[in-house]
């Protein structure tokens, strides 16, 4: 009887240790096949929309100075104030989408972004400059997170940059050299897309009176990464069904991008009460060409 008992419980611990193998082996394979049903999915996405996006974000919505040449100098030698640029996004940016949308979500084969090249984007800051001694200022600008802005609440843009003069005479004009660092976090939907950017420039500039022209020029390059969380319903037949236990579907893609700026404004600061006007356009060499103004307080 006691070895009767023995087999069962054997058999018992044997069936159940048998069954929950193959639940986790089922789980596993079933984890296989919906990463490789992913990768799938991603292999369609237009091969030019990471670095479409990072172009747009990275390149479009960089840090921006709107500082002349002229040091700030250490009287105070403070500038604050917020910056306005709108841009062209790149035309390479709807095509990538137009194919993305098309290719991997059901129902899409109609979308159409052609407007979107019609569209200027604007990129909005706060700018903080500072004095460091007669030759070197230093710089930052910053949309901070704030979930409540429409349309791109979650996301955040920060940039930091340092001018050292390299060539001021007391007659003639004022050569400067910077270079900025830019992180952005762009959520727009289902779409975020993060950008890290190096800008080196090199600007001239002529202070007369109460205005200082200047003009420059910089190179852009950024790398960053696109990340799309889709819906398994919104997607075709076979995925939809495979995916259908996922709570969402991510894709993702990574890019890089690079252009050249060249630009030119003219900084006012008024006498008396303090007001600095900065209006600035540049040619980019990705036809991501802007025009933008700073307005502040100069100390």
């Amino acid at each position: 009887m006691s070895r009767r008992i023995g087999k069962v419980i054997f058999l018992s611990g044997f069936i159940a240790s048998s069954a929950s193998a193959f639940a986790k082996t089922t789980v596993r394979d079933l984890q296989s096949v919906q990463n490789a049903a992913i990768q799938a999915l991603s292999s369609q996405m237009d091969p030019n929309l990471g670095s479409a996006m990072v172009m747009a974000v990275g390149l479009g919505m960089d840090h921006r100075s709107f500082e002349p040449a002229t040091p700030l100098g250490t009287a105070v030698g403070m500038d604050l104030g917020v910056s306005l640029a709108l841009f062209k996004p790149p035309a390479s940016l709807s095509v990538a989408l137009e194919n993305t949308f098309s290719n991997v979500l059901s129902g899409s084969s109609s979308a159409n972004f052609s407007d979107m090249n019609q569209l200027v984007f604007p990129s909005l800051r706060l700018q903080l400059h500072k004095g460091i001694g007669n030759r070197v200022d230093i710089g930052i600008s910053a949309l901070p997170l704030v979930k409540s802005i429409p349309g791109i609440g979650g996301s955040y843009f920060y940039g930091a940059e340092i001018k050292a003069c390299l060539f001021r005479p007391e007659e003639g004009p004022t050569i400067s050299a910077r270079v900025s660092y830019n992180i952005n976090y762009l959520q727009v939907n289902a779409i975020e897309v993060s950008t890290n950017t190096i800008t080196p420039s090199i600007l001239i500039s002529r202070k007369m009176g109460f205005a200082d022209p200047y003009l420059g020029m910089s190179l852009q390059y950024a790398t960053g990464s696109l990340k799309m969380s889709l819906s398994p319903s919104s997607l075709p037949g076979a995925y939809a069904s495979l995916l259908s236990g996922l709570p969402q579907v991510v894709l993702t893609q990574t890019g890089r991008s690079y252009a050249g700026n060249f630009f030119g404004g003219v900084s006012f600061k008024f006498p008396y009460v303090g007001i600095n006007l900065v209006l600035e356009g540049a040619y980019n060499t990705a036809n991501m060409n802007y025009v933008g103004t700073k307005i502040g307080f100069a100390f």
